[in-house]
């Protein structure tokens, strides 16, 4: 029999699966790793954060919730899983609340190129257009290669100058990451309102393709077959 964790701790391996699986954006293999050591007899609160991260992946904010405030957070994890308490409660449009798990996560750390796309994206939605702009910028110093924040001034950049400004932003991410869905959900849809179409419906395919059945590759493709006549 294999022993189980020692002292309720969670084995390197099972976070580092399950790390390694959220970077990739799978929350349903995240998950495995993260059961598995509870079955195990670790303590809810050293995988708490990972596991409510890896729920709101997957849009099962009722369960994520659930996870999220059912107990503390290991020291080690705590930054996590503050900034995850943020993202669920932004996500069901509680800014407020949103706000507050955000600086508490800012507390414990600072330096998170995430947790400042998180904060721009609440700013954002906020109407505070400006204070979202320095929250991305300081997300870009902090990771340059971060997905999420390119993606995020990508999209400011187009609300602010337009959209042939943006489009460098999200070509630079995909870059980064060829097949991140959001960069690509945002890059066609760019494409699209400029109407490059032929650059759009590409695109389009390669979402199609790395996120099967994802509704706004379907959506700009059918608004081109509509606008073709077909």
């Amino acid at each position: 029999m294999v022993a189980g964790p020692v002292r309720g701790d969670a084995s390197p391996d099972a976070l580092a699966k399950a790390r390694a699986a959220l970077a990739k954006g799978d929350g349903i293999a995240a998950q495995v790793p993260l059961q598995q050591a509870l079955r195990q007899g670790v303590q809810g609160d050293v995988v708490r954060a990972a596991l409510g991260e890896a729920l709101l992946l997957e849009s099962d904010r009722r369960k994520a919730r659930e996870v999220l405030y059912g107990g503390d957070f290991a020291p080690e994890s705590a930054a996590r899983g503050w900034q995850m308490r943020g993202r669920l409660e932004l996500a069901e449009g509680r800014l407020i609340e949103a706000g507050q798990a955000f600086d508490q996560s800012y507390r414990i750390n600072a330096e998170n190129a995430s947790l400042w796309t998180d904060i721009g994206r609440l700013r954002f939605i906020g109407g505070e257009h400006a204070q979202a702009i320095e929250a991305a910028e300081r997300a870009i110093k902090l990771d340059p290669k971060d997905p999420r924040a390119l993606e995020l001034r990508g999209l400011l950049i187009r609300e602010q100058f337009g959209l042939q400004s943006a489009l460098p932003w999200f070509e630079t991410g995909l870059q980064i990451a060829p097949n991140d869905v959001g960069l690509l959900s945002e890059y066609a849809a760019t494409l699209g309102e400029l109407g490059q179409y032929r650059a759009m419906l590409i695109v389009c395919r390669k979402l199609a393709k790395v996120d099967r059945g994802n509704e706004r590759a379907l959506y700009l493709q059918a608004v081109l077959a509509a606008r073709a006549g077909q």
